[in-house]
């Protein structure tokens, strides 16, 4: 986690997919109104996509509209704290160099505790990709593809433990 020059708090994030696990960046930014996600995270970790009924347009922070094109995908991830899981909404488009904004709807559900004047939380946040749109938060620990991830991450963390200490 660090805190960059114009005062924002960045953490890393495991985001679980069934291509496996990716370590993502994330811009914690408690005025964003939405959780934003990058078409480019979206294609190389495979997450799932939906299209929006209804295009939403994209405001600057002065409210003047964004010059991109409005919104029309949104992916579902399950967020996962020590203290609280949420499903969220991720609107699709390009948010520059981070791959992913949690917005006040992430501090809204997870409530993270944060040191704002050193940038630190103690939070360890996770995010799961899953299709199950209407139905109830998947359990991490009951997805199979999950524990093989999980599994297999361990093993890989443990072989490169063994070549440090050679």
């Amino acid at each position: 986690m660090y805190i960059a020059r114009n005062r924002s708090i960045k953490v890393c994030i495991s985001l679980y997919t069934r291509e496996g696990k990716a370590e993502v960046d994330a811009l914690l930014d408690s005025k964003a109104t939405e959780n934003l996600i990058h078409p480019q995270l979206i294609e190389r970790t495979k997450v799932k996509k939906k299209w929006l009924k209804k295009e939403r347009k994209l405001f600057n922070v002065d409210g003047s509209q964004n010059l991109l094109e409005g919104i029309t995908e949104t992916a579902l991830l399950l967020i996962k704290s020590r203290q609280a899981a949420a499903n969220h909404r991720f609107l699709i488009t390009d948010i520059g160099e981070d791959d992913l904004i949690l917005g006040y709807p992430f501090f809204e559900a997870i409530n993270p505790q944060i040191d704002w004047p050193t940038g630190t939380t103690k939070e360890t946040i996770t995010l799961l990709s899953h299709d199950e749109w209407d139905k109830e938060l998947p359990k991490l620990e009951n997805i199979k593809w999950v524990k093989k991830v999980m599994i297999a991450q361990q093993l890989a963390e443990k072989a490169v433990d063994k070549k440090k200490r050679t």
